[in-house]
């Protein structure tokens, strides 16, 4: 199994995979996957990440434990996600091209999908307003798409234009 698989299915077998994403601001990635790992073998006290993922997903002591160690190394997992974003900026410097290709189609389409997406939403409410059930369903999974779509645009203008820079290179 992959790193970031066995790191979330641990977190999830902790009960803090939500938690987990929120706090790293999204993707769980290597070095974030890393440090869940290393804390679930420490706590379990296996020799791998798949021994450890078993463990815990099987004892709700160990589960218990990995959280706790989780919820008090909450900096490091946030440092870790921070050093992969670096890593991401340092990359992007070297080989641009296919993440402004990427960051161009996301500003470009990105809102027309959005104003689609909201027109279908009060095209539902007006069709299905009798069907209460239904209705619920179809405006979160919209309303969830439509949220994804405008973080997306968020993403990308922090990219660019300095939400994802650390302090020192925004003074340049």
């Amino acid at each position: 199994m992959e790193p970031v698989t066995i790191a979330l299915a641990l977190a999830k077998a902790a009960g803090v995979d939500d938690w987990l994403k929120e706090k790293i601001s999204g993707t769980v990635t290597g070095k974030v996957a890393s440090k869940v790992i290393d804390l679930a073998k420490s706590v379990t006290r296996k020799d791998t990440p798949e021994e450890a993922l078993q463990t815990v997903s099987t004892n709700i002591v160990y589960a218990n434990e990995l959280k706790k160690q989780m919820l008090q190394n909450e900096h490091e997992l946030k440092m870790a996600a921070y050093e992969d974003r670096k890593d991401a900026r340092q990359t992007y410097r070297i080989h641009p091209q296919q993440a402004d290709k990427i960051a161009e189609r996301v500003m470009r389409y990105n809102l027309p999908f959005i104003v689609g997406l909201v027109i279908i939403n009060c095209v539902v409410l007006h069709f299905f307003r009798d069907d209460a059930a239904l209705l619920a369903a179809v405006s979160n999974v919209l309303g969830m798409a439509i949220k994804s779509l405008f973080d997306e645009r968020k993403e990308v203008t922090g990219f660019y234009f300095g939400g994802s820079m650390d302090a020192s290179e925004r003074e340049r």
